[in-house]
């Protein structure tokens, strides 16, 4: 219906009562009274409707050509949790899919580094009728975190506690990944609260590359309770050589 003349034909045969097909006569396009639309022979007779489409706008069939499209295999949907740890890596999962009356096992590759997403496996569900091609499996996929993680962008966010004796002299920290993989970190003299490490290639993967994002790892100073009197003096002592003021 691009062409303006056309289009303007078209327009016309849906607004008014009589039309003309592609001989020059008339058919008349009536409701039927149930909300659809009856094509009739004023006389002059329609050499159809299909035709005036087909000559004038380029596409259709003539009369008798048309075939009623095979019936199609459904598809399936279904959903699927997926732990952090196991985006890392590709995997292979056998789920159940349920058609035709009866239930079959079927098995998926998860691409390594899946997110919260739908993806789409064609040709490997319902194939209730023979003649036509197996319908696709789409299954939407959670990524589930664990407590104590956060993930943002393809980086893995963690924390450690440190207590101030060692976050002001200096240590070493254990931290622990998503998949159970350990890395000692080096916690300089003088951290502060909620400074972050970050341990390049090992966050989380791009989909279909090599990239791998950071394991972050923020230092959580924790400040000793109930001291006792000696520890209080030997901390009044330790103040007293650093000069600090009091605080206002």
């Amino acid at each position: 219906l691009s062409d303006s003349a056309s289009r303007e034909r078209y327009d016309h045969m849906r607004r008014n009562p009589r039309h003309y097909n592609n001989d020059g006569n008339h058919f008349y396009w009536r409701t039927d009274g149930n909300g659809g639309f009856d094509f009739g022979d004023d006389g002059g007779g329609v050499n159809d409707l299909h035709d005036f489409i087909r000559t004038h706008f380029g596409f259709g069939a003539r009369r008798g050509q048309y075939q009623q499209r095979p019936p199609q295999n459904r598809t399936v949907r279904l959903a699927m949790q997926v732990p952090l740890a196991e985006t890392l890596a590709e995997q292979s999962k056998t789920l159940k899919i349920s058609f035709g009356g009866k239930e079959e096992l079927i098995t998926i590759k998860i691409p390594r580094g899946i997110r919260s997403q739908s993806v789409r496996y064609p040709h490997i569900g319902d194939r209730t009728h023979k003649d036509q091609p197996a319908g696709d499996v789409i299954v939407d996929f959670t990524v589930t975190i664990p407590d104590g993680y956060a993930v943002s962008g393809f980086d893995i966010h963690t924390e450690i506690s440190v207590d101030c004796i060692h976050a002001m002299l200096g240590t070493k920290a254990t931290v622990t990944n998503i998949d159970g993989t350990k890395f000692e970190l080096d916690i300089p003299a003088g951290t502060q609260n909620n400074t972050k490490f970050g341990i390049p290639d090992k966050g989380l993967y791009h989909t279909g590359t090599e990239f791998r994002g950071r394991l972050v790892i923020a230092v959580n100073i924790v400040i000793p309770k109930n001291l006792s009197s000696e520890q209080v003096e030997l901390l009044k002592k330790l103040q007293e050589t650093l000069n600090h003021k009091e605080p206002v």
